[in-house]
């Protein structure tokens, strides 16, 4: 009876140390695949120039009189869930495709998945729509970043959760490429600017109540 009880003691302690091996393997080999956030101090990258009309500059402050949650409710679901597709895509500066793409070409990337324009560069983005308090900042809303309080706009993400304790965003960050990182975390809460929310009236509908304007396409 001791000899049968020490075997299967055995069989099932060197089960028990597989499995666990085996678990720990998967989670390393799972965990890998997530972008990780690097806690290295250094300043954003610049991005590449986009010079706009003075009428589009215009129109892009005009763009996103405030809607309710409920109103914007759908279309957040969807950029979200757009922008979700892009995790793990790597950084790559003026990249706007899949196989590389920097922060302001992949806001404007999952915004245009949802019939939204936005311009080229994280800068000019800062101009669209209506800069929202801090404490009103919803999913769906675009942040805005800078490497220090008087230096250009040069970074840009998108809230996708807000709870009590923190603000989660997504973003192509120059190391990590595509991730979700929390606003709390020192790197970013000191180059946080500013919030803004991209909903309202369209261009053309803000073109059509100013007269004699015209948005040159070109």
């Amino acid at each position: 009876m001791g000899k049968k009880y020490i075997f299967y003691t055995s069989i099932f302690t060197l089960f028990f140390v597989t499995e666990l091996n085996a678990q720990a393997s998967f989670a390393n080999n799972f965990n890998s695949t997530i972008p990780q956030e690097t806690l290295v101090e250094k300043d954003l990258p610049e991005e590449p120039e986009e010079v706009l009309s003075e009428i589009e500059i215009m129109i892009l402050k005009e763009i996103g009189k405030a809607l309710s949650y409920e109103e914007r409710k759908s279309t957040i679901f969807s950029l979200i869930s757009e922008a979700k597709t892009y995790i793990g895509t790597p950084y790559v500066y003026g990249g706007t495709t899949r196989r590389g793409i920097d922060c302001s070409a992949f806001m404007q990337s999952v915004f245009k998945a949802n019939e939204i324009d936005l311009p080229r560069v994280s800068r000019n983005q800062a101009l669209v729509g209506d800069q929202i308090e801090y404490q009103d900042i919803e999913p769906g809303d675009m942040i805005f970043f800078s490497n220090s309080p008087n230096a250009r706009i040069s970074h840009v993400g998108m809230v996708v959760e807000v709870t009590a304790d923190d603000i989660r965003f997504i973003h192509a960050g120059s190391s990590t490429g595509v991730t979700i990182s929390p606003l709390s975390m020192a790197y970013w809460k000191k180059r946080f600017r500013y919030a803004k929310r991209v909903f309202g009236e369209k261009p053309e509908e803000i073109i059509s109540k100013n007269s004699g304007l015209t948005l040159n396409k070109s």
